[in-house]
C-alpha cells in the first residue's frame, strides 16, 4: 500500500545524497552522531559510516530521516544548473 502523506512530506532528502551532503544535513540539524543515532536507533559507528561513504543509509533510516528534516525545517538545497 502507497503511502498517503502529503507531497510537502515526500522531499527527496536522503536519495543520491553523497556522504557530505549527509554530513551537513546532520549538522544543519543540530546533531552530533551520537544524538542522530539515538534518534534513528543505530549505532554512532553507523551514522559515522554513512557520513564517510562507506555505507548506503538504509530506506527506513531515510524515510525517518525526512520526517525529521521536515520537522525541524532543514531542506536539501539543489544545486543550480549550468
Amino acid at each position: 500500500m502507497r503511502s498517503r502523506l502529503p507531497s510537502r512530506c515526500l522531499i527527496r532528502i536522503v536519495p543520491g545524497m553523497t556522504a557530505d551532503e549527509f554530513r551537513k544535513l546532520r549538522r544543519s540539524l543540530g546533531l552530533t552522531q551520537a544524538e542522530l543515532a539515538a534518534i534513528l536507533q543505530v549505532t554512532t559507528n553507523t551514522v559515522a559510516r554513512w557520513e564517510q561513504g562507506v555505507h548506503a543509509v538504509s530506506p527506513l533510516a531515510r524515510l525517518a530521516l525526512s520526517h525529521l528534516a521536515l520537522e525541524r525545517g532543514a531542506t536539501r538545497r539543489r544545486k543550480a544548473s549550468a
